[in-house]
């Protein structure tokens, strides 16, 4: 157990200085909190009558010294009594400062950021010195002695100075006088206290700031309610609910987080204590009017709407409010845009005065559930939670939107969609689902009824058509995930068709339930979507999913069950997207149910799929169900695998495509760990397949053997392959032997790409033997990075003397020597080779190369001569896609 004295500050001091309203709220905010084991033994009886002193005795001697201080600073300043929650923490620092972790720190400072907006010029030693000449005086000799500092920021977010005046006039004179946000600078970019160690804390939006100031910045992440705190704030709002039996409580406390959980957005955002509040007040009155708690979980507005208009229907009158109400409503909402707009999270007096509202005479309801009162700052107020204020602020944006005035306002949805507005201004960002829900009919009849609020029907077609100057629609101004993000949050269907329309390809990357949940949402409205990437990231899907039992205990087995239902739903798109015709799935990770209810889906899908890419996906096995599923299909004529372990379903492959039916005609088998021993399945297709035109080997180790068996089978009179691949096959001068054999007996053969293999001079000699044939017919040869040297250059000028098929030949990145271009371009010279396209490995600042290439151009204007710097290790292959 834990007292007081060990916890740095005096716990019975501080809420002996609570009045009786004040301590009945810390002991409310208290028993919501997630409370440590031990206090179970404290009756709620006792609690309830604890005075000051007895509360500190019970919270000291029955909890956790750190849980204690943590707890306490953070309802000090829920309960509106910051002044002492400022208290505990220099209290705290005092002890910080005596403890190991600050022997290398002669003195901690702490600033608050909040207080500097109303502070007026002075020096720096003035500002840290806090109006106390002793402490001065004290802090001016340690700066003198330049100690070590710790320097503890607090709130970076709040402040209200310009954008930019944190960036001007530094200085690191700390007895000059500036003005405060100028001293706060010069500490942050270190030209104040250099060597000191400085500590920030800010909300996200703010982080663009903190990296402009602050060189190479450390950042820790910290978390609000973890799930067993949230679970027991919901626990602890039902249990105290009047008149609940109990038992009854805890049971509507798990209901009540089984629907939040089911929106993950919501619940992530339960880790705020005020988001938790919102969301069990709703949905413990919709129990009580036994609504679907579904409904109200949706959607962000769906479940924040619902907040608003719970609270101002106390005060409403047949269904609505008074016309002082409705206008006092839309004032607040000008006043959430303006502050949102303005980044201003603390609103002072004169922020109510500009719109003609007394801070002091707010109706309650306003003052008590819209609003947080900061009791550090005087007439001070901040809104109870960010969404609330984003809502509020989307009512504004989507009025302004069905204006037809010409004129951009400050409310523009135009601003709002600029990407440099949302840099500068993050929380915008979060304003645009809001907007897009209240596209939808049912909220816009809510606000119209309750609020007066008038938002016009044609608002939405303002996102699908083009704004003057622009070549493409609102909405298409945004990011894809982001999109679907907000058609989902409209639930309006007829919009959503309208919307995905406009789409023909989409890319999306599915990281959580919410992103499977909004991209089902869309896709099923979708009707002219023509090509999906598809990647899956390996935190969707749990790689031991198979090995859980279902029984009601294990909740990790219900959230997984949960998230392959969402996947159903998205396969489901597979059915309702007729017009599919290029499927790829790339850097994706599935486990045995996942794949199950993919290849279910797609085996019994009625879409004309025509092009198929599966790269580095997993597991192994998927490669095999998949390919056995896409070769069902007679309108597949490319089909890609790359990255997987093929060797082990070749065979099955293999089979499929020798089938009469199978139109397959471009395969790509890269990277699969085929090896010689594949080459025989392989060489039975080119024999059969009638279809097969292109095939890619790239990236296997093939050898010279394998080489062997493919050109017995490419010799074969029909075999209907045009183009090989066998990019980085591992293949030398002994399959070259055989390639040249083949070239001399495979008429349909047009393109070889031999790209990344050490094949050498006598590799290179046997390709020219077969080139000078008049029996090949090949029209572009790659050779990119083939160990070929200069003596080879007489071989292939032999080539272009005599060859009158071939129109591409690659040499890059191969060591030809100074005299390469010459001696191709005195060979070229002959006009015998069609040649259109030559790469070489040359110096272009050469004067005498230069001058060679631009006679060449002259006399053969339909010839390219280029050099290619370009590595091939970093290349997939060297041949042209289009070709596949």
């Amino acid at each position: 157990m834990e007292h007081s004295d060990q916890l740095g500050f005096n716990l019975k001091d501080v809420l002996k200085k609570l009045d009786k309203t004040e301590l009945n709220n810390f002991k409310s905010t208290l028993k919501s909190c997630s409370l440590p084991q031990t206090m179970k033994q404290i009756s709620k009886l006792t609690m309830d009558l604890a005075n000051g002193a007895q509360l500190a005795e019970i919270l000291t001697d029955y909890c956790p010294n750190d849980w204690v201080k943590r707890v306490t600073f953070k309802i000090l300043e829920e309960i509106n009594r910051a002044d002492l929650a400022e208290l505990v923490m220099k209290q705290v620092e005092v002890e910080w400062s005596e403890s190991k972790q600050a022997q290398s720190f002669s003195c901690a400072f702490y600033i608050s950021c909040r207080k500097l907006n109303n502070s007026k010029p002075c020096t720096f030693a003035h500002l840290l010195s806090m109006n106390n000449p002793s402490w001065r005086y004290y802090m001016i000799r340690r700066l003198v002695l330049s100690e070590q500092f710790l320097f503890v920021v607090d709130g970076f977010d709040e402040l209200t100075f310009p954008a930019g005046a944190l960036l001007r006039d530094i200085c690191g004179d700390w007895n000059t006088v500036k003005p405060v946000e100028v001293l706060l600078s010069s500490l942050l970019m270190r030209k104040m206290e250099p060597h000191s160690t400085l500590l920030v804390t800010t909300q996200t939006q703010s982080l663009h700031q903190i990296y402009l100031m602050v060189d190479q910045p450390v950042l820790v992440e910290t978390q609000g309610f973890l799930e067993p705190e949230k679970q027991e704030y919901f626990q602890q709002y039902f249990e105290d609910e009047e008149g609940e039996e109990e038992g009854e409580g805890e049971g509507k406390a798990l209901r009540a987080l089984k629907e939040v959980k089911c929106n993950e957005a919501l619940f992530q955002m339960a880790s705020l204590p005020a988001a938790c509040g919102i969301f069990c007040l709703c949905l413990e009155l919709g129990m009580k009017k036994g609504e679907d708690l579904a409904l109200t979980c949706q959607t962000y507005t769906s479940m924040f709407l619902n907040f608003l208009c719970r609270v101002f229907l106390q005060e409403a009158c047949d269904g609505h409010l008074n016309k002082q109400l409705q206008i006092l409503f839309k004032k607040i909402c000008i006043l959430a845009a303006d502050s949102l707009l303005e980044q201003v999270p603390i609103l002072c007096e004169e922020d109510f005065l500009k719109l003609k509202l007394n801070l002091n005479k707010l109706h309650p309801v306003v003052y008590r559930c819209i609003f947080l009162e900061d009791s550090s700052c005087t007439n001070c107020l901040s809104f109870i939670c960010l969404s609330i204020q984003q809502l509020l602020a989307a009512i504004i944006f989507v009025q302004e939107l069905g204006q037809e005035s010409k004129d951009v306002s400050k409310y523009s949805i135009q601003k709002m969609l600029s990407r440099e507005a949302r840099l500068k201004n993050p929380n915008l960002s979060g304003v645009l689902p809001f907007v897009f829900s209240l596209l939808n009919k049912t909220h816009i009849q809510e606000l119209e009824t309750i609020f007066g609020c008038q938002i016009s029907m044609g608002v939405k077609r303002k996102f699908l058509e083009c704004e003057l100057g622009e070549n493409k629609p609102f909405l298409l101004l945004m990011d894809l995930q982001e999109i679907f993000s907000c058609l989902y949050e409209s639930q309006e269907e007829e919009f959503v068709k309208e919307a995905m329309a406009l789409f023909g390809e989409v890319s999306l990357h599915l990281k959580t339930n919410m992103d499977l949940v909004h991209a089902s949402f869309c896709l099923k409205n979708s009707q002219n979507l023509q090509t999906m990437f598809l990647k899956v990231e390996k935190a969707v899907f749990p790689e031991n999913f198979a090995t859980l039992e279902s029984t009601a205990e294990d909740q990790r087995f219900q959230d997984k069950k949960c998230m392959l239902t969402l996947w159903t739903d998205f396969c489901d798109t597979f059915h309702s997207n007729e017009k599919l015709a290029f499927l790829e799935i790339h850097e994706s990770f599935l486990n045995s149910s996942s794949l199950e209810i993919l290849c279910e889906k797609l085996s019994s899908a009625p879409c004309h799929l025509q092009k198929v890419v599966l790269k580095n996906i997993s597991p192994d096995d998927a490669y095999e169900k998949l390919c056995l599923i896409f070769c069902g299909y007679e309108t597949i004529s490319h089909l890609t695998l790359q990255g997987g372990k093929l060797d082990s379903m070749l065979h099955s492959l293999c089979k499929v495509v020798k089938n009469p039916a199978c139109n397959l005609k471009f395969l790509r088998l890269e990277n699969c760990h085929l090896t010689e021993v594949c080459c025989k399945d392989l060489s039975s297709v080119l024999m059969v397949s009638q279809t097969l035109t292109h095939l890619s080997l790239a990236k296997n180790e093939l050898g010279d053997n394998g080489v062997k068996k493919l050109c017995e089978s490419l010799s074969f009179p029909k075999c209907k392959l045009q183009t090989l691949v066998l990019w980085s096959c591992n293949i030398t001068s002994n399959g070259c032997h055989y390639l040249s054999k083949m070239l001399g007996q495979a008429p349909s053969l047009k393109h070889l790409d031999l790209g990344l293999n050490r094949i050498g001079t006598t590799g290179a000699k046997f390709l020219c033997e077969a080139l000078k044939s008049p029996r090949s017919n090949l029209k572009s040869l790659w050779l990119c990075g083939c160990s070929i040297i200069p003596t080879n250059c007489k071989d292939f000028s032999e080539i272009l003397r005599s060859n009158k098929s071939l129109n591409t030949l690659d040499l890059s990145q191969n060591v030809m020597g100074t005299d390469a271009v010459k001696i191709f371009c005195e060979s070229l010279k002959l006009q015998i080779c069609p040649l259109q396209t030559l790469r070489l490995k040359f110096d272009e600042a050469n004067p005498s190369i230069q001058k060679l290439i631009q006679e060449m151009k002259e006399s053969h204007p339909q010839l390219s001569i280029t050099s290619d710097q370009v590595d091939p290790k970093k290349k997939s292959h060297s041949f042209p896609h289009f070709i596949f």
